[in-house]
């Protein structure tokens, strides 16, 4: 093990070393032969910056391979230096996006044939097809994440190192010391690229970056210990991130009449920092995104069934969270004609994408309790009655849910504990109806164990998808609904109402973020899913912790004097007051008709 250890270790420490050596002499030289990227209006960096880190980590890997793997994977060393000089002229020269992308291709087709990749279906034309398309995509992906300061780097870093660990365990130690070589000469670079960055790699790194890995990872034996599972599901999941990053942005930038060769600040990155996020947190949850990947991808070989949920779990996450970046104040979809045309049948989509949310958790939900009745390991008759049982319990959610309307009225954005007790009657009729079919009318074998762990799966996981959306708001920043954070004072049912007509219609523009109280008995209470604090504990306090910027009092919540003592807290405080009144008066048009008379 220390041998193997040493083995990869080295090369590694040895190619970052050199790596960080050429940057730091390119961050010197670059400026005197004016070989930097220019500040512009659809980029994200704000002053004039080397784009040149592309050409130390291709020197560093060059120096490294020649040294550590002479002769290994040949054809993918001179298709990793073709990619590698094509981006070098496009830095220089700017090519055309036609132009990028023919030459893309003729280097790819040349490398998939020459380098023997090991074929996913038994039809040669195919296989060529996929390789070519899964090559040209990756690399392209990898050329679009590079667009704030590390976060290139840092996702190149993370896959190739999870590739190492994974090829060596299970022995692998040649392919795992090319991962290895690739990781340390990024992380070299990522020494200067890291924010503020001193230097970009530029098109000649990422397009590097995103070709190399790619096809390493075609030809790894890691991706075809299982035909479909392997060669398709693994590579999906080590690169989600880069592919859901230019999902993101191709299919807005289409719906918006866009090219998606077209710089813009409009990737998930961007959005991130616009909603309060800074450069480097938003880099370090695309980081995590793209850690999560890599960890679905390696449960494949040792955990098959629950990788597939995992999976699941994770693709709902990304969905969700692509409508979270993709609805953003700072980025309208009224812009975008395909979307401004369906804005009248907003509520018909939600309640069809709550639904078609709430399926996949039931489903999954099922599944994992099955896989956990049976540690991991189903006998083959299980999962023929899995394959029946999945589409009756989802089907019985169904009629459940129309039959239930109310489950549909939850809002995501605002999601809170009341609106999970509304999901445990369905749930719960939802998993005895199902059970009642299935072994009533279908005759399977449920095991009460698989009932009881599916019932309590079901309300977390539905649970846990629908509240996505309001987990992304609060932990992702404070500004992302671009209005007012409101504290509402009180804890009646008065307030309690006012909550519910913030949340309806926003009539306010504002976001209810707390509840306020004089009482300390109600301190740490829970309404509707948000939180009472006490104004016993310091108005200054509060507003520290929880960023609200106006507090909203309704009428007749209080005496006279408590709204006047509210008052004067927001004036010392230098908070927004606000009042609301909420009484029912009748229109006295018998007087006032009489008074006209």
């Amino acid at each position: 093990m220390h041998d193997a250890i040493h083995f990869v270790l080295v090369p590694a420490t040895l190619t970052g070393v050199v790596s960080a050596v050429f940057t730091y002499i390119l961050i010197r030289v670059s400026p005197l032969l004016n070989l930097n990227a220019q500040p512009r209006s659809n980029r994200w960096h704000v002053r004039t910056t080397p784009n040149t880190g592309g050409i130390a980590v291709f020197g560093a890997c060059a120096v490294s391979y020649l040294f550590f793997t002479p002769a290994r994977y040949v054809p993918i060393a001179f298709g990793a230096l073709g990619m590698w000089l094509l981006g070098v002229i496009d830095d220089r020269t700017q090519l055309r996006p036609s132009q990028k992308i023919i030459s893309q291709a003729v280097i790819v087709l040349v490398t998939v044939l020459a380098s023997g990749i090991r074929p996913l279906t038994p039809w040669s034309l195919v296989n060529l097809l996929i390789g070519t398309v899964w090559i040209l995509g990756v690399t392209n992906a990898f050329n679009l994440i590079d667009n704030m300061d590390g976060l290139c780097a840092g996702v190149t870093i993370i896959i190739a190192v999870s590739q190492c660990l994974v090829l060596g365990l299970s022995g692998s130690f040649s392919d795992a010391r090319i991962f290895a070589i690739v990781a340390g000469a990024f992380c070299g670079f990522l020494v200067f690229n890291y924010n503020p960055a001193r230097i970009f790699m530029g098109d000649s790194g990422s397009m590097f970056a995103g070709f190399s890995l790619s096809v390493l990872t075609l030809v790894s034996p890691l991706a075809h210990n299982r035909l479909v599972a392997g060669g398709v599901f693994y590579p999906l999941m080590l690169f989600a991130y880069p592919l859901f990053d230019t999902a993101l942005v191709s299919v807005l930038r289409r719906l918006g009449g866009r090219p998606i060769s077209e710089g813009g600040r409009d990737h998930s990155s961007h959005r991130l920092v616009s909603i309060g996020l800074d450069e480097r947190h938003a880099t370090f949850f695309l980081w995590g995104l793209t850690l999560s990947g890599a960890i679905v991808g390696f449960l494949v070989s040792s955990m098959p069934l629950y990788a597939i949920a995992a999976a699941v779990v994770l693709i709902v996450f990304a969905t969700v969270l692509a409508i979270f970046l993709a609805t953003l104040p700072n980025y309208p979809l009224e812009l975008i004609p395909g979307i401004a045309c369906l804005s009248k049948w907003q509520p018909r989509i939600s309640a069809g994408l709550t639904l078609l949310v709430d399926c996949c958790g039931v489903g999954l939900a099922l599944f994992l309790a099955d896989i956990s009745r049976y540690d991991g390991h189903l006998p083959a008759s299980r999962f023929y009655q899995l394959s029946i049982a999945i589409p009756v319990t989802v089907l019985c959610y169904v009629v459940v849910a129309v039959t239930g309307r109310k489950i549909w009225r939850v809002s995501w954005t605002y999601f809170g504990l009341a609106d999970i007790l509304l999901l445990f009657r369905p749930l719960f009729v939802t998993t005895a109806l199902s059970f009642f079919v299935l072994t009533e009318f279908l005759h399977l074998t449920i095991p009460r164990g698989v009932v009881i762990i599916f019932a309590f799966l079901g309300i977390v996981l539905v649970a846990g998808m629908r509240s996505s959306l309001r987990i992304f708001r609060e932990l992702l920043g404070p500004n992302v609904d671009n209005s007012r954070r409101i504290a509402i004072f009180g804890t009646d049912a008065l307030a309690a109402s006012v909550l519910h007509l913030l949340r309806m219609t926003r009539f306010t523009s504002g976001v209810p973020v707390m509840f306020l109280s004089d009482d300390e008995a109600c301190k740490d209470k829970i309404i509707a899913g948000v939180r009472v604090y006490s104004i016993r504990d310091g108005i200054e306090h509060l507003q520290s912790q929880q960023r609200f910027s106006a507090i909203l009092y309704p009428e007749g919540s209080g005496t006279v004097q408590m709204k006047d003592v509210v008052r004067q807290m927001c004036r010392t405080a230098q908070l927004e007051f606000l009042s609301v009144d909420l009484q029912v008066r009748p229109e006295e048009i018998h007087d006032r008709m009489q008074s006209i008379v």
